[in-house]
Parts: C-alpha cells; sequence; structure tokens
C-alpha cells in the first residue's frame, strides 16, 4: 500500500493543476493528508491483502484521530478511487480489488455524519492556542477574523494581496466559483492586517506567507485542545463564532454575506446582488476582521 500510495501522489502532483497558475490545487494536499495516515496504518499490508475489513478499520482509525465522519467518509472514498485507478495504470488486477463493488457497504462510524456549528468561547480558543508556534497561532486568528479555512490563508503569497484602502483583498483564484467565472476573494480588516503585516515585511513577494499546510493546521488545533483539556473545535466553529457577533452587531445579511453562505450561488445572482453582498461583507470585515 505504501508503493501504491506514492504513486498516486505523483499522479495527483501531475494531474490535478490550476489551469491559471499552473500550481498544484488544494486537491493534492488533501491526497497527502489522507494518504499519510494510510500509510501509518497500513503501509506495510500488501494491496492483494487489503480489503472491506482493512477499508473499515482505516475508517474508524481516522475517527480516533477526532476526523469528523464526513471527512472520514471522504478520506475512504479518495482510498477507494486509488485503488480502482490502480486498475487503470495496470498496477494490480480487476480481479484483485473486485470487493470494491461493494465498498458502500462497509461498516459505518457510530458518529453522527454531521454536526451542528458551534461557536468557540474566547476561553477556549486562548486554551488552546497558548502552547502553539507563532505562526499556527497566527493563522489560527487569521481564520477567526477573515472566515477563510486554513488551506487557503496558507496558499497565500504577498503578491495576492491588494492592500490598499480599509480593508485588504486577496483573490482565490482555486475557487469553484473561479471557475464558473466568479472571483471568490478574502477580507481582511484591520486585526487581521495587524497580523500580516510582520510576514508581509519578511517574505518575498513571491513565497508562501505561512510555510505550513492546511491540515496541519487543523492537527494543531486538536493537539493544542488536547494539551488544553478543552473540547477540539474546527474552523467551521470559528468562522460562525465571529459570524454570531457580527449578526448581533450589524445584522443577518452582514453575517450571511462575511460567511459567503450568498456567494455559495453566484452562477444565480445578478450583478447588483454580488456587489451589495460585497459590501456587506466589506462592513463586517472593518468591524471584526
Amino acid at each position: 500500500m505504501a508503493e501504491l500510495a506514492i504513486r498516486y501522489i505523483t499522479w495527483a502532483t501531475e494531474h490535478f493543476v490550476s489551469p491559471t497558475t499552473g500550481e498544484p490545487t488544494a486537491e493534492v494536499e488533501r491526497v497527502r493528508n489522507v494518504l499519510r495516515q494510510l500509510w501509518e496504518f497500513c503501509g506495510s499490508v500488501p494491496i492483494d491483502e487489503f480489503d472491506l475489513i482493512t477499508l473499515a478499520r482505516f475508517r474508524e482509525y481516522l475517527r480516533k484521530l477526532n476526523w469528523t465522519s464526513r471527512h472520514a467518509e471522504r478520506s475512504i472514498e479518495l482510498v477507494v478511487e486509488m485503488l480502482r485507478w490502480s486498475a487503470t495504470v495496470q498496477l494490480v488486477t480487476s480481479r484483485e480489488i473486485a470487493w470494491l463493488t461493494n465498498a458502500e457497504k462497509a461498516p459505518k462510524s457510530a458518529a453522527a455524519s454531521t454536526k451542528p456549528f458551534r461557536g468557540v468561547s474566547e476561553k477556549r480558543i486562548a486554551a488552546a492556542t497558548s502552547g502553539m508556534k507563532r505562526g499556527s497561532r497566527d493563522l489560527v486568528e487569521l481564520v477567526r477574523l477573515t472566515g477563510a479555512f486554513p488551506r487557503q490563508l496558507c496558499a497565500l503569497r504577498p503578491c495576492d494581496i491588494d492592500a490598499t484602502g480599509d480593508v485588504w483583498k486577496a483573490a482565490l483564484p482555486q475557487q469553484e466559483n473561479a471557475l464558473r467565472g466568479n472571483e471568490r476573494s478574502l477580507l481582511f480588516g484591520p486585526n487581521a492586517q495587524q497580523i500580516l503585516k510582520c510576514y508581509l515585511a519578511e517574505t518575498n513577494a513571491q513565497d508562501r506567507l505561512f510555510p505550513v499546510s492546511g491540515a496541519g493546521i487543523q492537527h494543531a488545533i486538536y493537539r493544542g485542545c488536547h494539551r488544553a483539556g478543552v473540547k477540539a473545535f474546527t474552523p467551521r466553529d470559528l468562522h460562525y463564532s465571529t459570524a454570531t457577533k457580527i449578526r448581533k452587531k450589524l445584522g443577518l445579511a452582514h453575517a450571511k454575506a462575511w460567511l459567503r453562505l450568498k456567494l455559495c450561488h453566484t452562477v444565480q445572482m445578478s450583478a447588483d446582488s454580488l456587489e451589495r453582498a460585497d459590501g456587506l461583507a466589506r462592513e463586517a470585515a472593518l468591524f471584526f476582521g
């Protein structure tokens, strides 16, 4: 399985490439993260001995690492895709992976597949981040202030940021909305700008501001929570904590615009609606970002 994982990562690095920048997309990072765990779990297992039971055990292994059920299920789907790919390039025979036809029937995790997003108190955040390195701690704070995901922030370069005006802006060309011709961007208010200024002064224009991975930040949060003895939280929980404050101060429309809930359907929105949503998001970033 270890050799297969290496070959699939090599293929994914060449296959999942942004058409605009020519660089590997965030999907490559997800592949590496999942297969790294597969390697640790059963890297020495021969491919012909990897079966449905092993797949189900790998799912439970991920759950014990505090991966959400949704994340674990998507990871299982990726492993199944890798095995099917291995047959197309003749690394294995179709007979050796015939059991994949029943992969969807593998025993599911007993945990709920979805959980409501809950706010995170300032005390919990402080406890979880107190032992983190400066870069990880600042990234967690930026996640909370901007509504961005760790992988989006970790891909930022100084040249991506428009530092003019009261609210800074960074386009995300690899977003799914960008593929449909609509630009999605991150907004940085005064608090986020104070964090970024230190890194902008230390980093070359074409280099990444944060030399870490998005998955690494998520793991840092889990480790920090475990070390502090507090309940683990996710980046989405941080987003909704800030959105709750925005809703109480500015109203529901601002909170939804900041969370980009309306922008999930940009293809159906008029230019005026997009401009209004962007204006509301900028106002929210100016107050809380």
